[in-house]
C-alpha cells in the first residue's frame, strides 16, 4: 500500500470515491439538461414548420394577411439562420414553402434547388447594389410585394409537382427524428444513471466492508492499548527494582571497600604480631601502643558522619560502620593487650589471638578481591611460611 502522506484509510478513500461520481453525476445532469434545451429548440422547429404548413395550406389568405407574410418572413430568416446548428432543417425557401432536408432524407427534385439558390443569390446582389446606390429602403418596400408574388407563383407551382402528403410525410419524418431522439437521450439517461448506481452500490459495499473490518479491529487494539499500558507499568516496576538494585550494589561496593581497608589494617597488625613473635627483643611496648594509637585514629577517620539522631531522641543507637568499627576497635585492643602481656610474661603469643588473625585473614582474603595479597601476606605471616614458599606461592598464583 501507499505509504507516507498519500496513504488513505478505507473509508477516506470510498469517500473520495464517492465525491468524483458524485461530481460525474451533476455533469451528467448539466449535459442531460443541454440536450433537453436542444430538444426544445427542436420542438421549436417542428411547431414552426406546423405552422408554416398551416399557412401554405390557404394561399389567398395568405396573400391578403400581413401577419401571414410578417410569420412567413421570420419564419424563413429563423431558419435561415439556424441552418449551422440545427440537425434537422437546412434551409427554408422564402417564397414556396419548400425545405431542403439533410442528405439522408432528401425529397425534393435539384431542379428546385437550384432555382431557390439563384433567387437568394439575386435578392444579395439587388441589396448590396441599392445600398450602394441609396434606395435601399425602396427595394426594401417593393420586396414584399415582390415576394409576395413570387410565393404565389411558387405555391402554385409547388401545388403541381408536390402533394400534401408529401408534406405531411416531411413532417411525421421529423416528428420521427424528435421522438427517436427522446428516446435515444432518454436511454443515455438510464444508463448513465444505472451505472452510477452500481458505482455507488459497489463503493457502499466496499464502506461496509471496511466499517466491519474496523468494528472486528476495534477489540484488538483496545487489547493492545491495554498491553501497551501493564508494559508501561511493568517496566516502571523493572526500573525501580533495578535502581534498588543498583543502590544495594553501590551500598556493598562501599561496604566491601571498607571491609578491605579494615583488613588491610588487621594484615598491618599481624605483621606487626609476626614481627613480634619472630624478634621480640626488638619489638617495644611503646611501639605496640603507637601502632594502637595509629589504628585508633584510623578508625576515627572512618566514622560514620552522616548518622543524626531523629525525632529528638539521644544518641544511643549507632550507624552500622561505627560499631563495626568500635567491634574492630575493641577486639584490636584485646589482642594487643593479649600481646602485650605475652610479651610482659615471656611467653609465646597466645593461640587463640593467632587463630582469630588467620580466620579474619582468610576470610578477606577470599571476599576481598582487590586486596588479596595483603591477605594472603597476613596469612603466610601468622602460618610462618619462609621466603621460598613464599615465593614458589606468588610464582604459582602469577601463573594463573
Amino acid at each position: 500500500g501507499a505509504t507516507g502522506d498519500d496513504y488513505l484509510t478505507p473509508t477516506q478513500r470510498a469517500q473520495r470515491q464517492i465525491k468524483r461520481l458524485r461530481e460525474m453525476l451533476l455533469q451528467a445532469k448539466i449535459d442531460l439538461e443541454q440536450k433537453d434545451s436542444e430538444i426544445l429548440r427542436l420542438t421549436k422547429e417542428v411547431v414552426e414548420l406546423r405552422l408554416f404548413k398551416a399557412s401554405l395550406s390557404s394561399p389567398e389568405e395568405r396573400s391578403n394577411s400581413s401577419d401571414a407574410v410578417t410569420v412567413r418572413e421570420n419564419t424563413v430568416n429563423d431558419l435561415q439562420t439556424s441552418t449551422d446548428v440545427s440537425p434537422i432543417v437546412d434551409m427554408v425557401d422564402e417564397g414556396g414553402g419548400l425545405t431542403k432536408l439533410s442528405p439522408r432524407h432528401q425529397l425534393l427534385q435539384s431542379n428546385m434547388a437550384h432555382a431557390q439558390i439563384m433567387e437568394k443569390l439575386c435578392q444579395s446582389e439587388m441589396q448590396s447594389s441599392f445600398a450602394d446606390s441609396g434606395h435601399f429602403e425602396d427595394m426594401t418596400t417593393s420586396s414584399v410585394h415582390s415576394k409576395d408574388s413570387f410565393v404565389q407563383t411558387q405555391d402554385q407551382a409547388s401545388g403541381t409537382d408536390y402533394s400534401d402528403a408529401d408534406r405531411q410525410e416531411l413532417i411525421e419524418l421529423y416528428e420521427r427524428r424528435i421522438e427517436e431522439l427522446i428516446r435515444q437521450q432518454d436511454h443515455e439517461k438510464q444508463e448513465t444513471k444505472r451505472s452510477h448506481n452500481d458505482r455507488v452500490e459497489a463503493l457502499l459495499q466496499k464502506l461496509s466492508v471496511s466499517n466491519t473490518r474496523f468494528t472486528d479491529l476495534m477489540p484488538d487494539y483496545e487489547q493492545a492499548k491495554e498491553r501497551i499500558r501493564e508494559l508501561e507499568k511493568e517496566l516502571d516496576a523493572l526500573q525501580m527494582k533495578l535502581q534498588a538494585q543498583e543502590d544495594k550494589q553501590n551500598k556493598m561496593y562501599l561496604h566491601m571497600y571498607s571491609k578491605g581497608q579494615e583488613a588491610e589494617r588487621i594484615s598491618h597488625a599481624g605483621q606487626v604480631l609476626e614481627f613480634a613473635r619472630q624478634a621480640p627483643n626488638r619489638v617495644s611496648v611503646p611501639e605496640l601502643l603507637q601502632q594502637l594509637q595509629v589504628t585508633q585514629d584510623e578508625l576515627e577517620n572512618i566514622k560514620d558522619t552522616s548518622y543524626h539522631p531523629e525525632c529528638g531522641s539521644s544518641q544511643i543507637l549507632l550507624s552500622a560502620k561505627e560499631a563495626i568499627s568500635l567491634w574492630l576497635l575493641g577486639a584490636r585492643k584485646t589482642m594487643y593487650r593479649r600481646l602485650i602481656d605475652a610479651q610482659q610474661s615471656k611467653n609465646k603469643v597466645d593461640p587463640e589471638v593467632t587463630l582469630q588473625f588467620l580466620k579474619s585473614a582468610i576470610y578477606y582474603f577470599l571476599t576481598d578481591k582487590e586486596n588479596s595479597q595483603g591477605h594472603l601476606n597476613a596469612i603466610e605471616s601468622i602460618l610462618g611460611f619462609s621466603d621460598l614458599e613464599r615465593s614458589n606461592i606468588d610464582k604459582a598464583r602469577s601463573n594463573k
